[in-house]
């Protein structure tokens, strides 16, 4: 009798032994997956933290209006003097009373034989939007902007890489075709014009401005991971 009991018990605790042991390696396993799966997420939240972040600079750049290649003057005064009767103009071109604006001043350091961009800020976001439409739609740069002189929207550092590497890419489509075909758009892609114009070195054309042909076919957006979360983000919100 004894012996039959010691049998089962040795049965039990064998089988008791094996549960143990399956359900170790099952935790370890859990653990193990759980820390794969925190090193694989960890860039994806950094992402979004990243988007996100770039998503309010960029609201907090609406209010703000850039003109860019506008002469300066030899001192400081007559900049801001020049630069304060450029303002109004660009407000009454698109029906913005002057009123709106809330402070004027050049972005950077200046340097020898380059204008610094000149930041309009507004009291409300609106303005530089219904600003910057009027001057594409009429095309009034010409009577409002200093010779050579254009306008954008204000743009975050992160923008200003963008720009800067679908300008270069486009700058070299051009070169390569001997034609002023591509020009970059306000969402950095490179788009080429239906009717292009004859080659020439570009300087002012690769610069944001405020004419956009009007006939044209996108070629490419460069968009990349981080691109497409912020574009979801901004289509949430």
């Amino acid at each position: 009798m004894q012996e039959h009991i010691i049998e089962r018990l040795s049965v039990t605790i064998a089988s008791q032994a094996k549960t143990i042991s399956q359900l170790t390696e099952l935790t370890e396993k859990l653990i193990k997956e759980q820390r794969e799966q925190a090193t694989t997420t960890a860039c994806p939240q950094e992402d979004i933290i990243s988007a996100l972040q770039e998503l309010q600079l960029q609201e907090s750049k609406k209010t703000n209006l850039v003109v860019l290649k506008a002469p300066e003057g030899a001192d400081e005064p007559t900049i801001k003097a020049d630069d304060e009767k450029i303002a109004p103009k660009i407000c009454t071109s698109a029906s913005i009373p002057p009123d709106a604006i809330e402070k004027i001043f050049r972005h950077g350091i200046r340097k020898p034989g380059k204008s610094r961009p000149i930041k309009i800020c507004f009291k409300d976001k609106n303005a530089p939007a219904q600003i910057l439409s009027v001057l594409r739609r009429n095309l009034t740069s010409a009577q409002v902007l200093p010779r050579g002189s254009g306008t954008r929207r204000d743009l975050t550092p992160r923008e200003l890489e963008l720009e800067y590497s679908a300008r270069k890419e486009c700058y070299e489509r051009n070169k390569k075709e001997n034609l002023n075909a591509y020009y970059v758009d306000d969402h950095f892609h490179i788009v080429r014009k239906k009717i292009p114009s004859p080659w020439k070195t570009i300087t002012t054309s690769e610069m944001p401005t405020t004419t956009i042909p009007t006939e044209t076919t996108k070629i490419s957006s460069g968009t990349t991971r981080w691109g497409s979360m912020l574009h979801e983000l901004i289509s949430v919100t």
